[in-house]
């Protein structure tokens, strides 16, 4: 519990994580902070050309949806919840990319990524729940910029037989073999991962630190 007692604002709240990604499980596991996971229904259909130039809104909104989501799901509960919800995507070429839906637009990506540079954008969403009551405690996007090294095709087709591009947005896990891949990174290495730590352990000390 090594931040715990830096954050007594926390003490009566329940904090869940509105995912089910097991990457963003084991960054927020760093904090050393007890929480729950529970995953979010939202079908994550948002029309992408309304948010044409705002990729920041949209991960933003669908972060909220997901949270609020899970809130409803507590709802009429006693103790208090904090719901967390977050929403990662890649952006390059004012293009929004998220995960491929198969090995063919794994491919598409990567290639359109390589020797380029382009930007995650994760949208982070905090919710406050009791009982049937729910407010929204904190709204960000954080990005991160990357750029590849020139990827040939061989390269890109090795790593797609790989498995680790799909589940990810942009087709690559950077915390797996793509660390290869990657000449510059520019920003917080989680938030590549879809959890920006510093940015919420930061929202978190503000909102619930010492006075």
């Amino acid at each position: 519990m090594m931040f715990s007692k830096l954050l007594p604002g926390l003490n009566n709240k329940e904090i869940i994580l509105a995912s089910a990604s097991p990457r963003r499980e084991e960054i927020l596991k760093k904090l050393k902070l007890p929480f729950k996971v529970a995953t979010s229904k939202f079908a994550e259909d948002l029309d992408k050309s309304l948010y044409f130039g705002r990729p920041g809104d949209y991960v933003i909104d669908n972060a909220s949806f997901k949270a609020e989501d899970v809130a409803s799901q507590l709802s009429n509960q006693d103790t208090v919840k904090l719901v967390i919800g977050c929403d990662t995507v890649v952006v390059f070429g004012g293009k929004i990319y998220e995960k491929p839906i198969d090995k063919n637009d794994a491919i598409r990506m990567l290639h359109d990524f390589s020797g380029r540079e382009h930007s995650v954008y994760t949208g982070v969403v905090f919710v406050e729940v009791h009982g049937l009551e729910k407010k929204f405690a904190e709204k960000f996007c954080e990005v991160t910029k990357l750029k590849f090294g020139d990827l040939s095709s061989e390269l890109i087709d090795a790593y797609v037989e790989s498995g680790e591009s799909f589940d990810k947005a942009g087709a690559y896990s950077i915390q797996d073999s793509a660390a290869a891949l990657v000449r510059a990174i520019d920003g917080d290495f989680y938030n590549v991962m879809g959890f920006p730590l510093h940015r919420v352990f930061s929202s978190l000390l503000t909102l619930y630190g010492r006075p």
